[in-house]
């Protein structure tokens, strides 16, 4: 294993399990985007995703389409 690989590895092995429950929780969202009866789920899937990429440290927003909203997010350095 590589040295720089270390601390990431660490960092992955205490927060496993939280990370896993947040997996859960996008999963959970009923958010198929080609179908219309499940866009306020889409919707609300979106948002939740666009406070989760924040909580990580990104910048990110939802952006309007013609369709489904967007989730745009980006490292801010």
């Amino acid at each position: 294993m590589s040295n720089d690989a270390k601390p990431v590895l660490d960092h992955l092995s205490t927060t496993g399990e939280a990370r896993l429950e947040r997996l859960c929780d996008l999963l959970r969202f009923p958010s198929v985007g080609t179908d219309s009866a499940f866009d306020k789920d889409t919707r609300n899937c979106a948002q939740w995703l666009v406070e989760d990429l924040k909580e990580c440290g990104l910048k990110a927003e939802l952006r309007e389409t013609a369709g489904q909203p967007l989730v745009y997010a980006h490292h801010p350095g």
